[in-house]
C-alpha cells in the first residue's frame, strides 16, 4: 500500500519493536512519500520528530494525520480538488469517530446502572458470570423486508453478533465475505447459524440503506439501549466486529472477523479458540 502513494507530502510512519518503545535506534521508519522507502533513524530528517509520534498511536490517529498531510500537501501544490475530496474524508473520520465515541459512553454508562444485572459483580464482590447473550437480546428482531421476529429464535443456534456501519469503509469491504459464508452455512450446509447487526450508523435513513443489502436479522435502530448493551457486553472498541455465541449464549469469541478472514469457507465453523470446547446443551448435560 505505501509503495503505491504518490502523495505530494512528507509523511514517515514510525514502528517500535515490541520491548523497544521510544527506542530510536531500534525503531524502523517508513517514508510514505518516497515509494516506502524504509529508513533508521538518522536517515529521518530532524524536523520530521513531532510531539506524539513516540510510543503507540492509535490507528485512528495515523489515519486523521495522514488525512491532514494529505489536504496540506495538495494545498501548496494547488490542487484544490485534491483538497476538498480529503477534508471531505477528514470530516467523514470525525463523524466516525464521534459515533464510536458516543456507543462507548452509553455502554459504560450501561454498565454504571449496576443493579447486579447479569454479568455484574455480585454481593461482597463476588464476580458473577458474564451475561449470556439471551440475557440482552430480547423483544423483536428485524428484517431487511421489515418484517419481525422473536429474539427466542436464536436460542439453540450459533450466532455472530455484527457491529458495522454503512459509513465505514472496513465494514463494506467485510460485509460481502461474511454474507458468502452465512449463505453457505446457511443454506449449503443447513447450519443453526444466524447472525444479528448491530448498527453504529448515524440516522434511521442509513441504517435502512446499508442493512437493505443484508441477508440476516438486526436489532431495530430505534433500540439504542440494547445496541448499547451488546457493545458493552463484548467490549467493542471500533468496527467491523464479529462477536460469535455458541447455542447456549456464550461468548465463544471477538476475533470471528480474523476467523472468516482466514476461513472463508466456514470450514472451521463456529471458529472456536484453541483449546476450547463447545458448549453441551443443557437437557443434554442434565440427562
Amino acid at each position: 500500500c505505501t509503495a503505491r502513494m504518490k502523495v505530494p507530502v512528507d509523511f514517515v510512519v514510525r514502528h517500535d519493536p515490541a520491548g523497544s518503545e521510544g527506542v530510536d535506534s531500534a525503531a524502523i521508519f517508513v517514508d510514505l512519500a518516497q515509494n516506502g522507502r524504509m529508513m533508521g533513524v538518522e536517515d529521518v530528517p530532524q524536523d520530521t520528530h513531532m510531539e506524539g509520534t513516540q510510543g503507540a498511536v492509535p490507528h485512528v490517529q495515523l489515519y486523521s494525520r495522514v488525512m491532514h498531510k494529505l489536504a496540506d500537501g495538495y494545498a501548496r501544490v494547488g490542487e484544490e480538488e485534491q483538497v476538498l475530496i480529503w477534508l471531505q474524508q477528514i470530516r467523514i473520520l470525525q463523524a466516525a469517530i464521534n459515533t464510536v465515541a458516543i456507543m462507548q459512553a452509553q455502554a459504560a454508562a450501561q454498565n454504571e446502572q449496576g443493579d447486579l444485572a447479569p454479568g455484574a459483580a455480585g454481593a461482597e464482590g463476588q464476580a458473577r458470570e458474564p451475561a449470556k447473550l439471551h440475557d440482552i437480546l430480547k423483544g423483536e428482531l428485524v428484517a431487511a423486508d421489515g418484517s419481525k421476529t422473536s429474539a427466542e429464535q436464536l436460542k439453540g443456534k450459533t450466532v455472530a453478533i455484527y457491529f458495522s456501519a454503512g459509513w465505514c469503509q472496513p465494514c463494506k469491504a467485510f460485509t460481502p465475505q461474511l454474507i458468502q459464508v452465512y449463505s453457505k452455512l446457511k443454506i449449503a450446509d443447513g447450519k443453526d447459524f444466524e447472525i444479528v447487526l448491530v448498527s453504529a450508523d448515524r440516522s434511521q435513513e442509513a441504517f435502512d440503506d446499508y442493512f437493505g443489502k443484508m441477508p440476516w436479522l438486526a436489532v431495530d435502530f430505534a433500540d439504542a439501549e440494547t445496541r448499547s448493551a451488546l457493545s458493552a457486553a463484548v467490549g467493542v472498541q471500533g468496527i467491523p466486529m464479529l462477536a460469535i455465541f455458541n447455542e447456549e449464549g456464550q461468548l465463544i469469541t471477538t476475533e470471528g472477523r480474523a476467523a472468516i478472514a482466514s476461513d472463508p469457507m466456514g470450514d472451521k465453523f463456529p471458529w472456536l479458540p484453541d483449546g476450547a470446547e463447545e458448549a453441551v446443551p443443557a437437557d443434554a448435560a442434565a440427562q
